[in-house]
């Protein structure tokens, strides 16, 4: 994997994240898409565990979120996410993080905060 990639995709030959940070590391690509990217076919969606895949690799490569205690779990493309952070900065930041991932339709954050 590149040093430049954010992270990569749990199936070969697919992006994961915006189609913004697909097109940063392949210019060619950004000029064939036109204004249709990000339409798929009717009824299609990512299934919940490669939304699952890529929710945990997004947290478990963020600077800014500590992923140690938050649980994940997908449902038609709603990501849950449990457990406890350290302050609400980084409960914040781990629903950022999360929201940008393609095949994610809402974010649950249950996280709460661990007490020193």
């Amino acid at each position: 994997m590149n040093q430049n990639d954010e992270f990569e995709s749990p199936y070969p030959g697919t992006a994961v994240g915006k189609t913004e940070r697909y097109t940063k590391r392949n210019p060619l690509f950004s000029q064939s898409l036109g204004s249709n990217a990000g339409k798929g076919p009717r009824g299609w969606q990512r299934s919940d565990d490669w939304v699952k895949e890529a929710v945990c690799e997004a947290l478990y490569r963020s600077p800014e979120v500590d992923a140690r205690d938050i649980e994940v779990e997908v449902h038609d493309g709603v990501v849950f996410l449990t457990g406890s952070v350290s302050d609400r900065w980084m409960k914040k930041e781990a629903e950022k993080c999360v929201d940008k991932i393609n095949g994610v339709r809402d974010v649950m954050n249950k996280v709460g905060f661990k007490t020193l």
